[in-house]
């Protein structure tokens, strides 16, 4: 009787470890999903921050234009804000293609 009850036990641990392993695997799996998203997801805000930065420098420039009334800096405020509308739509783009996100 006493063996039966030690063989039950140890074939339940073994139930429970081919579980945790088990897990375990789903968990890694998971977690290397969650990686590959948030690298996705720093690809795409460093994008996002270019468009940023150059909007807002565009926008500086114009604010600068219209006090000093100097029309060159409002064509170097176009040109800058356009930098910035194409880093906003590359953004957009990459958003879309990645996968997780």
């Amino acid at each position: 009787p006493k063996a039966q009850e030690i063989q039950k036990r140890i074939e339940s641990c073994h139930q429970k470890m081919e579980k945790y392993e088990n897990d375990k695997k789903e968990i890694e799996a998971e977690a290397r999903q969650f990686e590959e998203t948030k690298k996705n997801a720093q690809a795409v805000g460093s994008v996002f921050g270019n468009a940023t930065l150059f909007l807002q420098m565009g926008i500086i420039f114009f604010a600068l234009s219209g006090l000093l009334k100097k029309k060159p800096l409002w064509y170097l405020g176009m040109g800058v804000g356009s930098v910035g509308i194409f880093y906003f739509f590359r953004a957009l783009e990459l958003l879309s293609l990645a996968k997780g996100l």
